[in-house]
């Protein structure tokens, strides 16, 4: 899914696109509960659980991203 340089590093390009495209994912979310809200309680009460496991599962999309950027243990060692 992401792509890799020579090093096994996500490309800087891909990294900030992916991440502005899963945080555009999680405010599209956010706005449709808002609009949910707007309209009365059942509208929230129908869809707010559905829309907040999609947000949660959005962030840990983000830490996954953000984990898979960061230098590993093994690595660090390897350059010293």
């Amino acid at each position: 899914m992401y792509v890799t340089n020579i090093y096994g590093k996500l490309s800087m390009i891909t990294y900030v696109s992916y991440t502005f495209k899963v945080l555009r994912e999680i405010q599209e979310r956010m706005e449709f509960l808002d609009e949910m809200q707007s309209l009365g309680p059942s509208y929230v009460r129908k869809y707010e659980a559905t829309i907040k496991s999609e947000i949660a599962d959005k962030a840990n999309e983000l830490d996954a991203l953000k984990r898979a950027d960061e230098p590993q243990a093994d690595e660090e060692e390897e350059e010293d």
